[in-house]
């Protein structure tokens, strides 16, 4: 079991970082297909091209997130598994949530086709740019049944330790997104649609080579085609664990898209400013992303084993070493977001340069509110509580941000003041997962301390 990840056994830095390292690189990868998308468009058809994309970029990470939300619900179940050495759970499970990605990746590519022209509509896509968001909307949401299949199958690799074949995959689906992106869109000159096309080719692949992965292991997690099915118990046991986090990673795209509603009115030069700091801050958003499953995989092992001490040590970890990067990169992005800024950009949309650096410097003072929640979120996660963290998500991604548009936003009527609901919004929710977790949460996951 070369393959696999004991997180229960060994010092605990090194094993975060061994998890989470892979787990990253396969983030940035599987983020690539988007960053691509925009600097290629960028280039070729400019900042109107960046705004077709952006105006809805945080409805179509809705899906994506929805993905995440579930395959971390089964993670836990997988990994508690694995933890107490419960290999027939873990079998049952693994078919289960791979039946279950094939069934819901099919119907939620087909809501989101035969919805697209609602959901614009509801967005308030200006009039020169709707037709290519329409456009890379349609062929975008056709894709998602690989999405949803790649993610369930992925979750099921980092839930035994396993980051490295996600990895590997995603490095050959980059690649060939990169190298699609620039044929399509280039010397086929077929703007965002080339891009959507592109995304969704390198989606079907990584969903292929993952299932390939599942299969040609003849370890503890070998996936028989024969037995993808809904086995007894174990479906209501990934929508138990699954949908709340589900929701909860979905709130984030919710909130973020009532902003964008707000964006979509200030015209295409703050809309393709926003969406530029966006991919400005990828890697923060990717390193934070990331630090959650590691931080949820590791507590759910450790509780499967009952590793009880570990689990306050782990999540100890994780908050110093997630600030401490966060920190980094915030600095970073201050002071040189306007010459990477221009990497995204041909020269005649050079103009958004001064409202990016005034949005950043905002953000780049504030990411830091947002690691608090993140890792003690994470780590009730992995407790098996995926109630708690979705209904605190609720309240400060989504209502507070819905109260911010309705009684602050009208009166003021600028970016800055769209810009500043973020880290306000960040703030409270960290709070509030602090207080759970100090006053709670330890006395029901920690029974022996």
């Amino acid at each position: 079991m070369k393959d696999t990840l004991d997180l229960t056994k060994g010092n605990i830095y090194r094993g975060m970082m061994l998890f989470f390292l892979p787990l990253l690189a396969s983030s940035l990868f599987q983020q690539l297909y988007a960053t691509m998308d925009t600097i290629i468009v960028g280039q070729i058809v400019g900042k109107t091209g960046i705004a077709a994309i952006d105006s809805m970029a945080t409805l179509l990470r809705l899906p994506v997130t929805f993905f995440n939300g579930m395959a971390a619900g089964i993670t836990i179940i997988i990994s508690k598994a694995y933890g107490s050495n419960n290999y027939k759970e873990m079998f049952e499970a693994e078919h289960t949530a791979i039946a279950f990605s094939i069934i819901g990746g099919i119907i939620l590519s087909l809501l989101g086709i035969f919805t697209i022209q609602q959901v614009l509509t509801i967005l308030r896509i200006p009039a020169e740019i709707y037709q290519s968001s329409h456009d890379y909307a349609l062929i975008y949401f056709a894709g998602l049944c690989f999405s949803m299949i790649y993610n369930i199958a992925s979750g099921i690799l980092r839930a035994v330790g396993n980051t490295k074949v996600p990895l590997h995959i995603l490095m050959v689906a980059g690649l060939i997104n990169i190298g699609l992106d620039y044929y399509f869109v280039g010397p086929l000159h077929m703007g965002v649609k080339g891009a959507a096309l592109a995304t969704l080719i390198a989606q079907a692949i990584s969903s292929y080579l993952a299932l390939r992965a599942l299969y040609l292991n003849d370890g503890i997690y070998h996936l028989e085609p024969s037995e993808i099915k809904f086995h007894k118990g174990q479906l209501k046991k990934i929508l138990m664990m699954g949908l709340p986090a589900a929701l909860q990673f979905s709130l984030y795209p919710i909130g973020n898209t009532l902003l964008q509603i707000a964006i979509n009115k200030m015209g295409t030069n703050n809309i393709a400013a926003f969406g530029l700091v966006g991919k400005l801050d990828l890697l923060l958003w990717l390193t934070i992303d990331s630090f959650g499953p590691t931080v949820t995989t590791f507590v759910a092992q450790n509780i499967g084993a009952k590793q009880y001490k570990r689990v306050k040590e782990g999540t100890k970890a994780g908050m110093i070493i997630c600030h401490l990067m966060i920190i980094t990169y915030s600095i970073l992005l201050y002071y040189f977001c306007v010459p990477v800024g221009k990497l995204f950009l041909n020269a005649e949309s050079y103009d958004i340069l001064p409202l990016v650096q005034q949005f950043m410097s905002i953000m780049a003072r504030t990411y830091i509110f947002y690691v608090t929640g993140c890792v003690l979120g994470s780590s009730i996660q992995g407790s098996g509580n995926t109630v708690t963290p979705m209904l605190i998500t609720l309240f400060g991604t989504c209502i507070l941000r819905i109260l911010w548009i309705i009684f602050y936003i009208p009166s003021h009527q600028n970016m800055i003041s769209i810009v500043i609901s973020l880290p306000i919004t960040w703030a409270i929710t960290s709070i509030m997962f602090l207080i759970y977790y100090i006053y709670f949460n330890k006395k029901k996951i920690l029974p022996n301390l």
